[in-house]
């Protein structure tokens, strides 16, 4: 019920109770009044009738008939008058007929006790009175003297009536302007009381509507400062309030939107929620961007990306990629909810050209809930087609360009749920990206110093940091390393002979071979000089003397020419097994180096398995 509702409803109810209470009051004590004046009148109308009779009798003058117009002299409201004799007065005196006549009297008669009744009838309102008369003896009064009876003897009844037809048409009169002043003083008091409660009410209703718009973080409602009293005074400090709410957390949100670079847009003017889930989502960006801060390289990185998504955002299917600048091609991270059997939710186009992808292209994100079709490569709806999906797609940037770009699906069961986390997504992965390209510069500068910079393989330092890393990695999976050491025979002489021109093009030449000739997941490893090391993950003994072998063979028929000459390189390889023939890496490197050794002595452009026997020699 409605505040203003209650208001009217408690003012008729008190003004009908007071004046219910008033009116009865009145009605109750003006009839009180009114019967106490009818028998009080009665008793003195009786005792003057008894007084006339008693001098009447003493004169020897009575008589009955006469008696009653001289009393309506006397008490003008007399109707009527009967006077009976007690069976003990007529014994002595005579009058059977004057005993009493109706049950009211013969009562009186018997028990002495005055009977008084309102009646009313069609030619008025009268009052009934019956009063028994005893023999009584008292200074100037012996009833005794006349009556030959006992003192307290009963000697009759006087039955009067009076007429109030007058008093109560009098009293009717009185009542009702009695009852109309109750009403207009009603009336008065429901005016006073609207008149003092409609301003509570009034600034209790617009204090509810202020507070409301405040509970929904709009602060720009004010109360109407009118009047001088409390009310008036607690509406202004209400709208100093406000305003300062307003001015502050306006301040803040700006303040946010400047740090977050999102401005808040849309209808929604609830700068409390508003503000507190866009600070909610920058200190979770900056936790997550304080975690991976500590990560070791990239990969740990992405994964957990991965991890942020599918976990804290409840995301099902999603996608990560980068993007190859030098190729300019995307590299796929990871995806997340394909179907069984696919790849990507895009076109494979994207993994050969990067331009095939908008977002590479343009550097801008692209929301397909906002145009139906934008990227020609989503292949998402071919895919799933009875979800209807929708995509988003963010573009990483990383020095200046797209470094990567992430992929957001969602059917519309998920949209409202999705497109409220977005702003907190695209904040965590802005926090991400300087992370991301701080790593990312640090792994270039790694590879470099451990890459040799002329032949782009790693370099001895790469074994010395990574050999740990492989070796365990070997065990965790409770399979082999195969090391292949290979010299390429008689450089020296030929850079010696031809220059340092054919002698770098002979390099290349050699590790485009080795490297042709050995998995992606295999490493090639320049140790010095003319001398490399090529190291395969998961290879028993008999793949790697195949592999060695497709070495040797391959580099022995390949030509290359410098001005018009033709060259061409042998190689001999020595291969160890780890930890076959060596229970750390260092030791399978120095059986590599003597099978190599025994390949160089039995002629070149061998390759030679290590076995126990060689330590021996």
């Amino acid at each position: 019920m409605k505040i203003r509702t209650k208001m009217y409803l408690a003012i008729i109810i008190a003004t009908v109770v007071l004046a219910t209470l008033l009116i009865s009051s009145g009605l109750y004590l003006f009839g009180l009044y009114s019967r106490t004046t009818e028998k009080e009148h009665g008793l003195m109308a009786a005792e003057l009738v008894r007084t006339e009779l008693i001098m009447r009798l003493m004169a020897g003058t009575f008589d009955e008939a006469e008696m009653l117009p001289d009393l309506v002299e006397v008490i003008p409201a007399l109707h009527s008058l009967r006077i009976a004799r007690s069976d003990a007065v007529v014994s002595q005196f005579g009058g059977e007929n004057d005993g009493p006549r109706s049950e009211p009297e013969r009562q009186v008669m018997a028990t002495r006790t005055p009977i008084e009744m309102l009646v009313e009838t069609d030619q008025g309102v009268f009052f009934r009175y019956i009063a028994a008369y005893t023999a009584e003896v008292s200074p100037g009064k012996n009833c005794l003297a006349c009556h030959e009876v006992r003192e307290g003897t009963v000697l009759g009844i006087v039955d009067l009536e009076l007429d109030l037809t007058r008093q109560r048409s009098a009293a009717v009169r009185y009542t009702g302007g009695i009852v109309a002043i109750l009403l207009l003083f009603a009336i008065l008091l429901a005016y006073f009381l609207r008149r003092l409660l409609v301003p509570i009410v009034d600034a209790t209703l617009e204090i509810h509507a202020v507070v409301s718009k405040a509970e929904q973080g709009d602060f720009s409602g004010r109360l109407d400062e009118g009047g001088p009293d409390e009310i008036s005074q607690m509406s202004g400090q209400t709208n100093r309030l406000m305003a300062t709410l307003e001015d502050g957390f306006g301040t803040i949100v700006r303040d946010v939107e400047t740090l977050s670079g999102r401005q808040h847009v849309g209808g929604n003017r609830n700068l409390l929620t508003h503000t507190v889930a866009t600070v909610r989502g920058m200190v979770d960006a900056v936790r997550f961007r304080q975690t991976i801060e500590a990560d070791r390289d990239l990969s740990e990185i992405f994964e957990r990306i991965r991890t942020l998504l599918r976990s804290d955002f409840d995301l099902t299917r999603f996608s990560l990629y980068e993007v190859d600048p030098e190729e300019d091609r995307l590299k796929v991270l990871f995806v997340e909810g394909l179907p069984e059997g696919r790849e990507l939710w895009c076109d494979s186009e994207i993994l050969a050209d990067g331009t095939a992808c908008r977002v590479r292209r343009t550097a801008q994100e692209i929301d397909s809930s906002t145009e139906t079709g934008i990227c020609g490569a989503f292949a998402g709806n071919r895919i799933s087609p009875a979800q209807d999906l929708t995509h988003i797609c963010m573009p990483l940037m990383l020095g200046g360009g797209v470094g990567g770009v992430l992929q957001i699906l969602y059917n519309a069961d998920e949209a409202g749920r999705i497109q409220g986390q977005l702003h907190t997504i695209r904040t965590c992965i802005e926090e991400a990206t300087p992370v991301i390209e701080s790593k990312r510069l640090t792994q270039i500068l790694k590879e470099t110093t451990l890459k040799d910079p002329m032949t782009g393989l790693y370099n001895r330092r790469f074994l010395e940091e990574f050999s740990y890393r492989l070796t365990s990695s070997a065990e965790r999976r409770e399979s082999g390393l195969s090391l292949l050491m290979c010299d390429l025979d008689s450089f020296k002489q030929m850079n010696d002979a031809h220059g340092h021109a054919v002698g770098d093009l002979a390099l290349r030449e050699a590790v485009r071979v080795i490297s042709s000739s050995v998995r992606h997941s295999d490493f090639v490893i320049r140790m010095g000089g003319d001398e490399f090391l090529a190291v395969l993950a998961d290879s028993s003994a008999d793949k790697a003397m195949e592999v060695a072998e497709r070495i040797r063979s391959s580099l022995e028929a390949n030509q290359f020419q410098v001005d018009s000459r033709t060259f061409h390189l042998t190689v001999s390889l020595g291969v160890s097994i780890y930890p076959a023939d060596s229970e750390d890496f260092e030791g399978c490197m120095r059986a590599a180096d003597a099978a190599l050794y025994r390949a160089k002595k039995a002629g070149s452009n061998k390759v030679v398995r290590f076995s126990r026997e060689m330590v021996r020699t």
